[in-house]
């Protein structure tokens, strides 16, 4: 039989998806604890307990999510970010903004807070983990992938100059002509979750005409046997679908290499809107 908590829990998970999709709605807790079933009174503290925020922080950290991201990635009006993020004014969104931040939003524009934003990125993922652990799977295939040489950058360090070196990766590959059509995207996930000494790659193929700048170099992803999937979303939510195929190959009774996780961005901002980006992640396996 089901049990109750079984009942409330996939409830909840109705819940963040709708949270998850359209987070610039209005949210009444009244109506959220009815459709979950449990009193308005219990609603915040059983919400709390299955996911480690309140649904209030989770609404706005969706809304200040979306929003910084646009801010990255576009030029659009902050004040039209800021009514289509759900906000009443662009006022009130600038202080919401502010007191997560420390930045005002044309602020994080100019000279984003990556620590902040990765932060904020990481309890949303935490979040939308937890309320997926046990929803449908996406589909995964076993592939071998072929070898395959790649230029680029490594970045090690603190997360708050990755900016820089990816803007510096993307100046020295228009230099080469290197545009994404013809010549694939791939990042490495050394270590990138360590604030203090995060270890990330970013390349792509290349012709036999590209010079080296300093600090770039070849590097060569082997011939591995992987999981992988296909990813469709913000670049910058890849924990999610990345943890879900960890979690699948756990499940399948495979086991991951010492390789690291990897990917191939077959589509990412500014070419397309970061809901629409396209990625395919791969997981080496034994």
């Amino acid at each position: 039989m089901i049990s109750t908590k079984e009942i409330i829990a996939k409830r909840f998970r109705q819940i963040v998806e709708e949270i998850c999709n359209a987070p610039e709605n209005e949210y009444r807790i009244e109506n959220l604890a009815k459709r979950a079933g449990v009193s308005k009174y219990h609603f915040h503290r059983l919400f709390a307990l299955f996911y480690g925020v309140n649904i209030y922080e989770y609404v706005i950290l969706k809304r200040l999510g979306i929003a910084s991201v646009r801010l990255k990635n576009s030029d659009e009006n902050i004040t039209d970010i800021a009514f289509s993020s759900g906000y009443s004014s662009s006022q009130s969104f600038a202080k919401a903004f502010k007191n997560y931040f420390a930045q005002s939003p044309s602020e994080f524009r100019k000279a984003p807070n990556l620590q902040k934003y990765l932060m904020l990125n990481k309890k949303i993922n935490l979040v939308e983990n937890l309320s997926m652990s046990d929803a449908k799977m996406p589909n995964v295939e076993i592939i071998i992938f072929n070898e395959t040489n790649i230029a680029g950058l490594r970045h090690r360090g603190s997360p708050n100059a990755l900016y820089e070196t990816i803007e510096k990766f993307i100046a020295w590959r228009i230099k080469n002509h290197l545009p994404p059509k013809k010549y694939a995207t791939f990042n490495i996930f050394h270590n990138p979750l360590e604030k203090s000494e995060y270890d990330f790659e970013v390349g792509c193929e290349y012709n036999e005409n590209i010079k080296l700048d300093d600090s770039f170099a070849k590097t060569t992803i082997p011939c591995l046997k992987c999981a992988s999937m296909t990813y469709v979303g913000d670049p910058d939510d890849i924990g999610i679908p990345a943890t879900q195929l960890y979690k699948w190959v756990v499940d399948n009774g495979y086991e991951p290499t010492d390789y690291p996780l990897f990917c191939n961005r077959l589509s990412f901002p500014p070419f397309v809107e970061p809901n629409e980006a396209k990625t395919i992640i791969y997981l080496p396996i034994k």
